[in-house]
């Protein structure tokens, strides 16, 4: 008797079943299309799985998610399913499949990716729950549904990801607050290596002024494996060659160029260096002490253009600040490091010549430039006088000898302000002609004047 009434509760439990199906089936016109809507409007796709056979039916917005029409995808089975699920992340949705059927989780719920057509991966959220089960009460069927997560999903992995880069540039720059002035060199090329490679930059690299931002030197580069490097080559750049660059540059502005084509037509002598270079995409960020730019970060792809977004620019600006705070300060203590030498030189000089030669010197090795001269004031006179040079050209050196009080050289002079401009001007088209290319038409960054 038990058993007659245990057969009768487990059929009247199967057309109760057999019932709510009908009715879902059955449903008004209406109410069929509001759910196909909001299905598509969600982005969500259905299907409905035969355990018993394996046979798997999707609709086609579930078609669509992964590149197929319903048509191209033909006969579908759990097996094709399995196929089209990537292999890490097929061994979770077993695990909670098989817990659901247990009854340990109230739904079918896990994130994995599918195998799109065209390769990539789509990341779905797949959710289903049991409609039908035999008088055995083993599961027969069940239904869900794929809900295309992939946006949020590389916001998440993007998230996550600069975070982590964050952490690890602070990291860095904590170091460099204990790196010798010596040793900050090779800390920026290892910072120029990681955002590169984190950005996925071919070259990334460092510019500075120099001539109150009339050149600029690649001081530091780093390249991807099979990208050409250039740094040897861009060396002692004029500056007022990149006028559309260097207008924001000065006014503190990055420059995001997804590709070069893009450029403006005041811009079309940046648009033919680079492209001579043949760089797709770059972006530049000032790198200032204060509100003055003294140089720039950057980085550019010359194998594909990128597309640079948002959050990777904040994270390049984050970086940029700390190679230019690095860099000031490598600055400021080779500065010290010039005065001690240069005090410890003068101790030891035994004559007038030999103290300007000294001081020439600490001059050059601190501004970085490959000539210059000591000027000396002579009252009596009212002349400012050039007493000792090295590296100047002949022709420079006669042309810019001697400056009576009343000359505009003589007061810049006097002010203590670099006049490698001015000094410009006085050599001819001709006479500039014979200046060596391997010398710069101008002095040291700073006229050096004596009282006498």
């Amino acid at each position: 008797m038990e058993h007659a009434h245990e057969q009768l509760r487990r059929e009247n439990e199967r057309l109760r079943m057999e019932l709510k199906l009908l009715r879902a089936q059955t449903c008004d016109g209406n109410a069929c299309q509001t759910l196909e809507m909001a299905a598509e409007a969600s982005r969500t796709g259905t299907w409905d799985w035969n355990i018993a056979t394996g046979e798997l039916r999707v609709d086609e917005r579930w078609a669509e998610m992964i590149g197929f029409t319903l048509s191209e995808l033909g006969h579908f089975t759990l097996d094709a399913w399995h196929e089209r699920c990537h292999p890490n992340d097929l061994e979770q949705s077993e695990r909670v499949l098989q817990e659901y059927f247990e009854g340990k989780r109230p739904l079918y719920e896990v994130e994995l990716r599918m195998l799109h057509r065209n390769g990539r991966w789509v990341w779905v959220v797949a959710r289903g729950k049991v409609f039908e089960r035999d008088c055995e009460g083993r599961p027969i069927r069940m239904v869900g549904s794929h809900h295309d997560i992939t946006e949020r999903k590389a916001a998440e992995e993007a998230l996550t990801r600069n975070i982590g880069f964050e952490r690890l540039i602070t990291a860095l720059s904590n170091r460099f607050i204990s790196l010798g002035f010596e040793e900050i060199d090779g800390m920026i090329m290892s910072i120029l290596q990681l955002i590169g490679e984190f950005v996925g930059a071919d070259r990334s690299y460092v510019f500075q002024f120099s001539d109150d931002l009339q050149l600029m030197d690649n001081t530091h580069e780093w390249c991807a494996e099979g990208t050409e490097p250039q740094i040897d080559a861009l060396k002692g750049l004029p500056t007022d060659i990149f006028p559309w660059w260097m207008e924001r540059i000065n006014r503190n502005e990055s420059i995001l160029l997804p590709r070069i084509e893009e450029l403006p037509l005041e811009a079309s002598a940046e648009r033919d260096i680079l492209e001579a270079q043949d760089i797709k995409s770059l972006i530049v960020i000032p790198l200032t002490s204060g509100a003055i730019p003294f140089g720039y970060i950057g980085f550019d792809t010359v194998h594909r253009e990128m597309e640079w977004q948002p959050d990777t620019v904040s994270i390049l600006k984050f970086a940029g600040g700390i190679i230019a705070n690095a860099l000031q300060r490598q600055r400021a203590e080779q500065c010290i490091q010039a005065e001690l030498d240069l005090a410890i030189k003068l101790n030891t000089s035994t004559s007038f010549q030999e103290t300007l030669a000294f001081s020439l010197h600490a001059a050059m090795s601190v501004s970085g430039m490959d000539c210059g001269g000591v000027y000396l004031v002579n009252k009596n006179e009212k002349t400012i006088t050039l007493a000792y040079h090295e590296g100047l050209p002949d022709a420079f050196a006669r042309e810019a000898a001697c400056y009576p009080f009343d000359s505009e050289n003589a007061r810049i002079i006097q002010e203590g302000k670099p006049i490698y401009q001015q000094f410009s001007r006085l050599l001819s088209t001709e006479k500039r002609r014979s200046v060596p290319k391997t010398s710069r038409p101008s002095p040291s960054s700073r006229s050096f004047t004596r009282e006498r």
